[in-house]
C-alpha cells in the first residue's frame, strides 16, 4: 500500500482578492503506517485540493490512495496531486 491516508478534516473558504472571488479548499490526511523522517507514527499532512476535485465528494474519515500527475518543470521530473481514489481498508 503506497500513499493512503484517512481524511481527518477539511477547509473551505471563498475569498476576495484583486476583485475576484476565488475559493479555497484544504484538505487534513493522516497517515499511520510506518515512519516519516524518522519519526514514527501517525502524522497529519495538509494538502490544498486539486483544481479538478470536487471537495463535496470527499468524506471525512474515508481512506484514500493519492493519484498523481507527473510532469518537468525547469528540466526536473515533478509530481503534484491531481486526485484522491477511495480505498477500502480491511
Amino acid at each position: 500500500m503506497s500513499d493512503v491516508y484517512q481524511l481527518v478534516g477539511k477547509e473551505q473558504r471563498q475569498y476576495v482578492k484583486d476583485g475576484v472571488k476565488k475559493f479555497y479548499c484544504g484538505l487534513h490526511f493522516v497517515s499511520i503506517q510506518g515512519g516519516k523522517d524518522g519519526v514514527e507514527g501517525s502524522a497529519v499532512e495538509k494538502v490544498s485540493c486539486p483544481s479538478k476535485v470536487d471537495p463535496s465528494r470527499l468524506q471525512i474519515g474515508q481512506w484514500y490512495e493519492f493519484k498523481y500527475d507527473i510532469y518537468t518543470m525547469g528540466g526536473k521530473m515533478m509530481a503534484r496531486i491531481a486526485d484522491f481514489i477511495p480505498y477500502s481498508v480491511e
